[in-house]
C-alpha cells in the first residue's frame, strides 16, 4: 500500500461511516508522513488529523484501525 492508497482508503471509510464529502475528510486527515523502515520497523507512517473534536476522533479511530492492518507502507 502506498501513501496515496492509504489516504484514499481512510477517506472512503470515513465517508461511509460518518458521511460528508471526500474533500472535507481529505482536509481533516492532512498528509501521510512516511518514515524509513530502518528507523521505524513496526510502523512507518503517521497522520495528524485536525478539525473539530468529533471529526478528529473519528479520523483517529479510522487511522488506528488501518494502522493495525497496514503498519508498513511504501512511498
Amino acid at each position: 500500500m502506498t501513501r496515496s492508497d492509504l489516504r484514499e482508503t481512510l477517506i472512503t471509510e470515513l465517508v461511509r461511516r460518518h458521511g460528508g464529502a471526500r474533500g472535507h475528510w481529505r482536509r481533516i486527515l492532512g498528509e501521510v508522513r512516511l518514515y524509513a523502515r530502518e528507523t521505524h520497523p513496526h510502523c512507518n507512517w503517521e497522520m495528524f488529523p485536525s478539525g473539530g473534536v468529533d471529526e478528529v476522533q473519528a479520523a483517529t479511530r479510522a487511522i488506528d484501525g488501518l494502522r493495525a492492518r497496514h503498519p508498513l507502507i511504501s512511498g
